[in-house]
């Protein structure tokens, strides 16, 4: 019992403290530059209703991280925080914005994010390094394969949600998948002590 209490308190500072950075870097007044467009993906329709699907990420963090077994749980969080730290420093030396103001919505829940979450720290796209992150330490620590296969879905939703909420560019994506399998999964993963 003690040890849940504990987990849950350390659940709760890291989410603090992963949103509260995030969110200080957002706001921080700088020169954003926007992207040009891929080909195509001005076409991707503006779907407001997929905030729901797009904020189901923090509650996938919550089940992730409560999930993450004893023997690894520090590593993970470690890992989460290189994570954001490298996202950050990309955000910093290359800030970037997605032009939201082409994309009116009079959905209450996801204005009120955008006044949360300005258009800033596009470039590359912690939602969907999240997401890649979540699902590729999940399939590592569980065995049943249906849930590998819903967790694995669950993150495809989210990654294809901040395309259609206009959260960020496709050049996003592409970046996150990168460092996300680069720099944390591949290199760490062996390390985790659980590749089969």
């Amino acid at each position: 019992m003690k040890k849940t209490t504990q987990k849950n308190w350390v659940v709760l500072a890291t989410l603090s403290i992963f949103y509260g950075l995030y969110l200080i870097v957002n706001h921080l007044p700088m020169d954003r530059i926007e992207l040009p467009f891929m080909i195509y993906e001005e076409d991707i329709p503006f779907i407001p209703w997929t905030i729901a699907i797009y904020l189901s990420l923090f509650f996938q963090a919550v089940l992730f991280i409560k999930y993450i077994p004893e023997k690894i749980f520090w590593r993970v969080m470690l890992l989460g925080f290189v994570m954001l730290l490298i996202h950050i420093i990309i955000f910093c030396f290359f800030p970037v914005k997605y032009p939201r103001g082409n994309y009116e919505s009079d959905n209450l829940i996801l204005e009120l994010f955008r006044y949360i979450d300005t258009a800033g720290n596009c470039l590359p796209s912690l939602h969907v390094s999240c997401a890649i992150f979540f699902a590729n330490l999940y399939v590592i620590c569980e065995k049943s394969m249906w849930r590998k296969v819903v967790m694995c879905i669950w993150s495809a939703l989210i990654i294809v949600s901040v395309l259609t909420v206009k959260q960020h560019y496709i050049w996003d994506i592409l970046l996150s998948i990168v460092i996300t399998r680069l720099f944390i999964i591949i290199p760490f993963e062996s390390k985790l002590r659980l590749r089969p």
